[in-house]
Parts: structure tokens; C-alpha cells; sequence
């Protein structure tokens, strides 16, 4: 009898290191997968914020192309795939003379302008939030209207011509760049 309940006793113990061995090798798994599942949530957040503050850059630029008086900072809330994000758009301004007109005869530091696009994409945790600054020239205008702009002929204008109205061009007028306009040419 002795003999039987010693090879039990080891028996059992043998079961002991094996069920904790298998509960450790599981809850290794477990502890793995679920770092794994809230690494690739961040990551894909982080994309969506870095998507969205590109996006919230695009957004700055046309607003700046429609009105060139357009400094103001905006924020709006747009769905980014299962989640709401949010977009921010922030200028920075060393351009404004006043009047709608830059002259490329002023110093080319005057033209800078600065817009920073902000991502957000919130998550069961955290936030992932990305950040774009991009500078914006209006120095490659020669000349850049406010409203409509009439160029009368026998001039030569060597660079870009844009205006937030209608751009009219007189006969014998000579422009060595592009015209646009945010209605017509």
C-alpha cells in the first residue's frame, strides 16, 4: 500500500506541473494576441489620423484658393472608418497687406504662410493624432487678385496670374506663365 500511494503522490504531482504549464502557455497566447490586437487598432487609427490631417491640409488650401482673405481656424468632425474623427485647420500668416494684391516686388518672406492640418481619431483608449504643417507660397503669382483682374495690352508679365474673380486679358497683353481664375479666364 505504501508503494501505491507514493507513485499516486507523484502522479499528481506530475498533473500539477502540467495543468501549470498549460495554463502558462495559454495565458502567454492570450497576453500576446491581445497586444497584438490593440497594436494594429493604433496603427490603423494612426493612419486614419495622418489620412485626415492630410486631408485637413487640402482642405485649408482650397479654402485659401476660393478666398484669399480666408485665415480663419476650423475644425470639423468627419467619419473615419468605424470611427469620428476630427480635422483641424490652423494658419499661420505673414502675407496679408491688406488690400487682396501681393506684389512680387516685396520681400518673398511676406508671401509665406503657413497651414497646419491636425488629425484626430479617437479609440477605445486613446487618441491617435497626427500633425502636418505645410507652407503655402503665394510668391509663384506675379500677380494675385482679390477679385477680377483686368490686364490691358502691350504688357509683358513674367510669371503666374491668378484671381478670385474673373481674369480678363486685352489684346497684345504677353504672359510667360499661367492664368487661372477661381470663376474665369
Amino acid at each position: 500500500m505504501l508503494r501505491n500511494s507514493s507513485s499516486a503522490g507523484v502522479a499528481l504531482f506530475m498533473v500539477l506541473i502540467l495543468t501549470t504549464l498549460m495554463y502558462l502557455l495559454v495565458s502567454t497566447l492570450l497576453l500576446v494576441t491581445m497586444t497584438e490586437i490593440h497594436l494594429a487598432d493604433f496603427e490603423q487609427r494612426a493612419t486614419q489620423a495622418l489620412y485626415a490631417a492630410e486631408s485637413s491640409v487640402a482642405l485649408g488650401i482650397s479654402r485659401l484658393r476660393t478666398n484669399s482673405l480666408y485665415r480663419s481656424e476650423t475644425s470639423e468632425i468627419l467619419p473615419v472608418g468605424k470611427n469620428i474623427g476630427m480635422v483641424t485647420v490652423k494658419f499661420y500668416d505673414g502675407t496679408n497687406d491688406g488690400n487682396g494684391y501681393y506684389r512680387s516686388a516685396l520681400d518673398p518672406s511676406r508671401y509665406r504662410l503657413i497651414l497646419q492640418g491636425v488629425g484626430s481619431v479617437p479609440g477605445a483608449q486613446s487618441m491617435a493624432k497626427r500633425t502636418i504643417e505645410r507652407e503655402v507660397l503665394i510668391k509663384p503669382f506675379a500677380i494675385f487678385a482679390r477679385n477680377s483682374l483686368r490686364v490691358r495690352g502691350g504688357c509683358t508679365i513674367r510669371g503666374n496670374i491668378h484671381a478670385n474673380g474673373a481674369v480678363t486679358l486685352e489684346a497684345g497683353t504677353t504672359i510667360t506663365g499661367d492664368v487661372t481664375s477661381s470663376t474665369a479666364v
